[in-house]
């Protein structure tokens, strides 16, 4: 009866035993995780986040984000919202890359997720230039960005030397701060002189002098003669009376 009854103890603790014995061996050589499994699990944590930020920000991302895009997060830290966001290598006469989407825009003290995609045979070692646009108009420009030097953040500033692009540098570990390009003075096309007509005022004119009249010259009128005195006949005492009633004798 005794020897019946361990029969089946024996049998239990056989099996315990063996069920030890695999979970030693399972903790001891764990399965093997494929690299497939791998990449996506970091493909999805990555676009997890993106879309955290972009949901922050109402769902705004710059650029297109796919493979071999060169991912960056960009901070506006300015007082005004910026519509416009281009890219382009120096030196290249190719058309800047705007990557912000029609009608969108970053808020002030806002961030979106950034994704910028060079070329074929696109040298990421060169220099680019950064142009964005505010929403009153104003335009701002940096040039010698190592675009790809940067350190996950780039942040858009306002000092007091003026706008500055800040980042973590890949290759030396510290923070930079990129300085806006200066204006150039662009030199205006002369006008070309155009010929006023003078006009030219009659200058009141002083009245002509009329020739003064020829001062009368004197006639010479002939001296006036004296009135012809008739010649009376000598008078004689002949036949003259005397007071006496005489004849008067010489």
């Amino acid at each position: 009866m005794k020897r019946n009854c361990m029969i089946p103890l024996l049998i239990i603790l056989s099996l315990a035993f063996a069920g030890c014995q695999q979970k030693e061996a399972a903790a001891d050589n764990p399965a093997p995780i494929s690299v497939t499994e791998t990449t996506d699990q970091t493909t999805s944590s990555a676009a997890a986040e993106d879309t955290d930020a972009a949901e922050e920000n109402n769902g705004l991302v710059l650029g297109v984000a796919q493979e071999g895009a060169l991912a960056l997060t960009v901070k506006n830290n300015l007082e005004q919202a910026v519509t416009a966001f281009s890219l382009q290598q120096e030196q290249t006469e190719s058309v800047p890359s705007n990557l912000m989407p029609a009608k969108g825009s970053l808020s002030s003290q806002e961030e979106a997720p950034c994704y910028y995609l060079p070329e074929d045979g696109e040298d990421t070692a060169a220099a680019y230039c950064l142009q964005v646009t505010l929403e009153d108009g104003t335009t701002i420009n940096w040039n010698g960005l190592s675009l790809f030097d940067v350190e996950e953040t780039l942040s858009l500033e306002a000092k007091e030397e003026g706008y500055c692009l800040v980042y973590q540098s890949l290759a030396s570990g510290q923070s930079v701060c990129l300085a806006e390009a200066a204006e150039e003075e662009t030199e205006e096309p002369a006008e070309p002189a155009t010929e006023t007509p003078v006009e030219t005022q009659a200058s009141p004119q002083a009245p002509a002098e009329t020739p003064a009249a020829p001062a009368p010259q004197p006639t010479s009128q002939p001296a006036p003669q004296p009135a012809p005195v008739e010649e009376l006949p000598a008078q004689t005492t002949e036949g003259c009376l005397s007071e006496g009633g005489g004849p008067v004798f010489n």
